[in-house]
């Protein structure tokens, strides 16, 4: 499936204010079966941002759990001035789910108001499997980089 992937502005704000470790803490993936978008990539801070606000509506179906999936091989490194941030590829097995975005947060301060977000990615229309892997596929360039300048 091919990708458009967008950072939410607020991340900066969530890492200044040590919301969120990108290396260290549990970080999850959603899958959204909708999402307005509008201005929420400027405004959500939080998971309920636009889970909870209506805004972004969570898949359902088998082999999907609400809330998502942990992140798995969570890794950081630095090359010249990008910071880059890597995972396993998130996979539900089994499944029989439709989606046409991904939501991903870090869990770890365990509530939907204080999870941030960190990214989502636009799948560009709904995919969907039958009672087969779905997978996303980190590309090789990491899940998100971070260029300093």
């Amino acid at each position: 499936m091919s990708v458009v992937a967008h950072t939410y502005t607020k991340l900066g704000t969530s890492m200044s204010k040590k919301l969120v470790n990108l290396e260290t803490d549990a970080l999850k993936v959603a899958l959204l079966s909708s999402y307005t978008v509008t201005t929420s990539q400027d405004t959500a801070q939080f998971y309920s941002d636009v889970v909870t606000a209506g805004v972004g509506v969570e898949t359902s179906g088998t082999g999907y759990t609400a809330g998502g999936l942990a992140l798995t091989s969570i890794s950081g490194s630095v090359s010249g001035h990008v910071y880059t941030l890597t995972c396993a590829n998130p996979v539900w097995t089994t499944s029989t789910i439709a989606a046409a975005y991904a939501l991903f947060y870090d869990s770890t301060p365990g509530s939907a108001g204080t999870n941030p977000v960190i990214c989502y990615w636009d799948f560009g229309g709904t995919v969907s499997s039958t009672g087969a892997s779905f997978t996303l596929t980190i590309s090789g360039s990491g899940l998100l980089t971070l260029t300093g300048s």
